[in-house]
């Protein structure tokens, strides 16, 4: 039978090793701390998120707040070095539990565009443009 006094050392020991295993991506040498605003029509997103999804390696991502964002925040990850797909979701912010959206209505579609992002990281700022799908273009008839 184990003792307490025993089973509280093992218990520390074990939390440790827990805590010290699990190393942040700030650690990782791949992992490349990138910051900068998103904005939609000249106007900051209010709430999102945003991701780096690199040709090789893990990806990265960040929460948008009142415009910007910051992989080295809480709930981030940072990212690798080298060209990204970035996709981005925005929201106005303003709940509506009714219509079960709790980051608000979508501002937009969710938005893709490809980046280089240097080694080291940096910052990068991104301006949202939709383009309107082929079908709903005027002019031309059949």
């Amino acid at each position: 039978m184990f003792s307490l006094n025993g089973m509280v050392q093992v218990a520390s020991v074990c939390a440790v090793v827990s805590i010290l295993g699990c190393g942040s991506a700030v650690n990782d040498p791949r992992s490349n701390h990138v910051q900068g605003s998103v904005s939609f029509k000249g106007a900051p997103v209010a709430f999102g998120d945003i991701r780096f999804i690199p040709e090789n390696g893990p990806a990265g991502y960040a929460q948008i707040r009142d415009g910007k964002y910051d992989t080295a925040a809480l709930g981030g990850k940072g990212t690798v070095g080298g060209k990204q797909t970035v996709v981005i979701n925005g929201f106005d912010g303003v709940a509506k539990p009714a219509e079960e959206l709790p980051n608000g209505a979508p501002l937009f579609p969710e938005y893709r565009t490809d980046v280089e992002i240097a080694s080291g990281g940096g910052s990068e700022d991104f301006e949202v443009v939709v383009q309107k799908p082929q079908g709903m273009q005027r002019g031309g008839g059949v």
